[in-house]
């Protein structure tokens, strides 16, 4: 085709245009125009046929007009846009808006947008707006965007308003880069490789609320075990663990007291780093051994009366201007703490070989390496056959429904997720059973403890497990 093709470049950086217009000089087939502007912002009636970008990604919270931004999207497009989203995100909305009927979307950016909870927006927005083509992700381990830790996706839609969507949505995992067979399997041809595996949804079946990083994989636990299975959420409530702002001034060791003279009434004990947590299980001999070396472990939790001592210690504070700090200084005093129980359970917050849950027998405080989990019960047993049922295979499985990948093979879990892990209908378990698996669990525990081998007890509740569960 000879005609010649229209094209709008866009960009903010008046540098990274003028290379554009330098890399595009010679090429005659397409006339450009360069738009020295800000896309979010950008005012045009035109409507595009096609619309490529690779929208920066950066932390939201470093951009300046970051109210103004969202509040102009949400005026312009009648839309509610969650002030959690990331930067990247708001010019997948843009960008559909200046689409014409039918028109293509193709948009690389961190894959986050599937699954964390500001994507449920957009997710809902792209669903009523436009049809999916082609989803594309990477497997965890690689990286696209090599400086920040996220996973990439290559995002195709077409623009529809029409309700009903007929088109195949194609969602496709690639191990490693391979151009022509993923244009293949792109044009409706199967994948005839090893390095591609292909999902196909009906537009109706993909559903905004969920984490759609499920739509890549068939997990055959869930679709095995589901008919005995409830949310975690019946049995528990889970809080993340406390964000101090400044742990080197809030979170002391023994000699710390020691040399200030804080009383330590004015503490509570606290796991600070999850390396200090070896086992499934963390005892008050756990906690007693991080004292002895002299780690910090002690809270600053002041909610009385400081004494002369204290005091002294909230001046050292002030002098170092712990108190300008952010989350210091949203707290009156600014030298209190958030109110927490010790939580039975602990859930790590990243992981990289599948979470870790540790059954807390200890009157420890958790910071944010873990989420806190409070069970409904307190059946002793009951509790041991749930940190049992979490950290067992069949749950590491069910869990990567509910888990957000964060590329490099780190995985994600907020306290939401948590509350939505599956676990066994308890009302379908019997005592016997559940006394069973908790009898193990301390065996098993006992036997890592001496580092003696317990592989066997590991499969043993499995096995009890997968029984329960069929």
């Amino acid at each position: 085709n000879d005609k010649q093709i229209e094209c709008d470049i866009i960009e903010k950086d008046p540098l990274c245009l003028f290379m554009s217009r330098i890399n595009l000089s010679r090429n005659k087939k397409i006339k450009v125009n360069y738009l020295n502007e800000d896309f979010l912002f950008f005012k045009n009636k035109k409507k595009y046929d096609l619309i490529i970008a690779n929208p920066p990604y950066i932390r939201f919270q470093g951009v300046g007009e970051r109210d103004q931004i969202i509040t102009q999207l949400e005026n312009e497009l009648y839309i509610k846009v969650s002030r959690l989203v990331n930067y990247y995100a708001l010019f997948f909305y843009r960008a559909i808006s200046m689409l014409k009927e039918n028109g293509r979307l193709v948009f690389i950016t961190p894959s986050d947008y599937l699954n964390f909870n500001y994507g449920v927006d957009l997710k809902s927005f792209i669903k009523k707006n436009c049809e999916v083509e082609s989803i594309i992700t990477f497997d965890n381990g690689s990286l696209i965007f090599e400086d920040n830790l996220s996973s990439a996706c290559i995002t195709i839609l077409t623009k529809s308003s029409s309700d009903i969507k007929t088109k195949e949505a194609k969602m496709i995992k690639l191990s490693r880069w391979d151009e022509k067979i993923l244009l293949d399997t792109l044009h409706d041809n199967n994948p005839t490789s090893t390095t591609i595996r292909l999902f196909k949804y009906k537009q109706h079946d993909l559903n905004y609320k969920e984490k759609w990083n499920n739509y890549f994989e068939v997990n055959e636990t869930f679709n095995e075990t589901k008919h005995n299975l409830v949310k975690l959420s019946n049995y528990a409530r889970v809080c993340r663990g406390i964000a101090t702002g400044a742990n080197e001034y809030y979170i002391l060791s023994k000699s710390d007291l020691s040399n200030w003279g804080i009383e330590e009434n004015f503490t509570r004990p606290v796991l600070e780093k999850s390396l200090n947590c070896k086992f499934h299980t963390f005892n008050e001999s756990d906690f007693n051994n991080i004292v002895i070396t002299n780690k910090p472990a002690y809270l600053l939790y002041v909610f009385s009366q400081p004494s002369n001592n204290l005091l002294k210690y909230i001046k050292h504070g002030e002098a170092q201007k712990i108190p300008d700090k952010y989350l210091p200084s949203k707290r009156n005093p600014w030298y209190s703490m958030e109110k927490r129980e010790p939580a039975r359970i602990w859930a790590g917050t990243f992981s990289r070989d599948g979470v870790k849950f540790i059954l807390n027998n200890s009157n420890c405080l958790n910071l944010t390496t873990f989420h806190g989990i409070y069970p409904k019960t307190k059946d002793e047993n009951t509790i041991k056959f749930l940190v049992a049922f979490l950290n067992s295979s069949i749950c590491k499985e069910l869990i990567k429904r509910v888990i957000s990948p964060m590329g490099g093979g780190l995985d994600k879990l907020q306290p939401k997720d948590i509350e939505n892990i599956l676990v066994p209908d308890m009302n379908k378990v019997s005592q016997n059973d559940i006394d069973l698996i908790a009898e193990k669990f301390d065996e098993a525990t006992r036997l890592a403890r001496k580092s003696e081998e317990n592989s066997h007890l590991l499969k043993q509740i499995n096995d009890i497990l997968s029984k329960i569960l069929k």
